[in-house]
């Protein structure tokens, strides 16, 4: 996750690869990666589906988009708040 230090993130959370809505999304994210990328900012899918699935979906739809398995997620996510200091505001 360091490789993103300094950047914006876009991180978007879908059910399943493969499938007609999530391939539609995943699609449209890679056609405007260009823009994201002038903004300084990485897309990242997350869903349950293994690594192995993630890269078949991303080669099958030449998709330019990371795709992150949610336990992957789960446990950068944990390690980093390990590392950070939290503030909650609560209006």
């Amino acid at each position: 996750m360091t490789d993103f230090k300094g950047k914006w993130i876009v991180l978007y959370f879908y059910p399943k690869d493969n499938t007609s809505g999530c391939t539609r999304e995943a699609v449209e994210f890679t056609g405007a990666i260009n823009e994201f990328e002038k903004l300084n900012t990485v897309v990242l899918g997350v869903s349950p589906d293994s690594v192995e699935r993630h890269f078949k979906f991303a080669e099958k739809h030449d998709l330019k988009v990371f795709k992150v398995s949610l336990g992957f997620f789960l446990i950068c996510a944990f390690m980093s708040l390990q590392n950070a200091r939290i503030r909650v505001t609560i209006p």
